[in-house]
């Protein structure tokens, strides 16, 4: 097994606080680095599902960049927040 995919199988047992941590920022998704912002989500949802939540409000394309389009009374709607 190369070293690729040595890092990436060890990658997805970690949560993306640890594995912000261990690897960096730049190999955790849109989701996982809202997450790690977010620190929690609400019953039944981990703080990603939430962070995913949030990237579907936003247009497909833009990801994070979008966000500044939401304003703070869309996202207090979000369970969650």
């Amino acid at each position: 097994m190369n070293e690729y995919h040595q890092v990436k199988e060890s990658m997805g047992s970690l949560r993306p606080y640890e594995k912000c941590l261990k690897f960096g920022p730049g190999f955790l998704s849109d989701a996982e680095l809202l997450g790690v912002i977010l620190r929690t989500g609400a019953v039944g949802m981990d703080a990603v599902a939430l962070g995913e939540r949030i990237l579907k409000m936003v247009p497909s394309c833009s990801g994070l960049a979008g966000m500044y389009r939401l304003s703070v009374d869309e996202l207090c709607r979000l369970k969650g927040i």
